[in-house]
């Protein structure tokens, strides 16, 4: 976690630090003021661990840096920094299911303060973790699609011209939410985006993302404000992460009364593909899959779908059958 540092104020020629939501106020002698910022922090860390929450997140975090990768690390930082600010001084014995679920609500976010005092456990830090069987919001099943109505009705809850962007090419390609995230102007190859081996998902074969016409549209635009850096950025222009996709998506599920993830956008897509008719080999390559074997395994809940099953008996005998694309509502935006 971010360790805070001491900060000058011009206006009253002193020296803060900012712990949670108390600034405490160390003097206007810079010397003197680092010495007693130096006392605090040794202070804190000289707490007993079941006496405070945040040494239980840092010394979390520190094993987590040690053991584990660091993208797993970096996923851990972002959530639980927000989730430390948020309760500030708080005490173990004081931290309450409520504390987590005001600061939010998704399953991934309690479930990663739920492992950090569940770890302190096992490592002997403290007896039992306050948030052990607080209750969390059904997973989002893997096979969870939406529909065209849907993305509309999820497109125009978006106020902002950056998420826009973001969910009309992971609709409109079906790529990897990660592709995204590090898409940058030297990946552009003509109407593709171009993913060396390395950067690809598995590191076997290179990666190709297929644009339509307006998510190469998308693209070209956000190269002229990002010539260097991610291409997708939000509206304070950093790069879009982990973390802050999945706190949209989890406001976007509670306004709409629907559950919506990044990964969602991308077996809609293959699942629209299929009954459109476009061919499993096809759809397999487009996705970056080496064979068909995902596509049966993940969308095999297309066999339960009378409706697709019926409009492939009428295609096989030979029944023009058509079926909408993307909304009218949507096209051209």
């Amino acid at each position: 976690m971010r360790v805070p540092q001491p900060f000058y104020r011009s206006q009253t020629s002193s020296w803060y630090l900012q712990l949670g939501k108390k600034q405490i106020n160390l003097g206007k002698d810079e010397t003197l003021a680092w010495r007693k910022y130096h006392e605090i922090m040794a202070g804190l860390r000289d707490v007993a661990a079941d006496d405070s929450c945040v040494f239980i997140i840092d010394e979390f975090l520190e094993w987590t840096k040690n053991n584990r990768e660091a993208s797993t690390y970096n996923w851990y930082f972002g959530l639980l920094q927000s989730f430390a600010e948020t309760i500030g001084n708080l005490k173990v014995s004081e931290l309450k299911p409520y504390h987590v679920t005001r600061w939010q609500s998704g399953h991934h976010a309690i479930r990663v303060v739920q492992r950090a005092f569940n770890w302190a456990v096992r490592q002997g830090h403290i007896e039992r973790s306050p948030v052990a069987n607080m209750e969390k919001p059904t997973l989002i099943p893997r096979d969870t699609i939406i529909t065209p109505e849907q993305f509309t009705l999820l497109y125009n809850k978006i106020k902002d011209q950056e998420f826009r962007d973001f969910v009309t090419v992971l609709w409109e390609t079906g790529c990897r939410p990660r592709e995204i995230r590090i898409v940058e102007a030297r990946h552009i190859v003509n109407k593709t985006w171009f993913f060396e081996i390395k950067k690809s998902k598995g590191k076997r074969k290179h990666r190709i993302v297929h644009l339509t016409p307006n998510a190469l549209a998308i693209t070209q635009r956000l190269i002229q404000l990002h010539p260097s850096g991610p291409l997708f950025r939000n509206t304070k222009s950093n790069p879009w992460t982990k973390n802050a996709i999945g706190l949209r998506f989890d406001k976007l599920s509670d306004k709409l009364g629907f559950p919506v993830t990044a990964y969602v956008f991308r077996h809609s897509w293959a699942t629209l593909a299929l009954k459109r008719g476009v061919d499993p080999v096809t759809v397999a390559t487009l996705m970056g899959h080496s064979d068909t074997r995902m596509l049966e395994r993940v969308y095999q809940h297309l066999g339960k779908d009378d409706a697709h099953l019926q409009t492939g008996l009428l295609r096989a005998t030979g029944v023009n059958v058509s079926v909408p694309l993307v909304p009218e509502s949507f096209q051209g935006q």
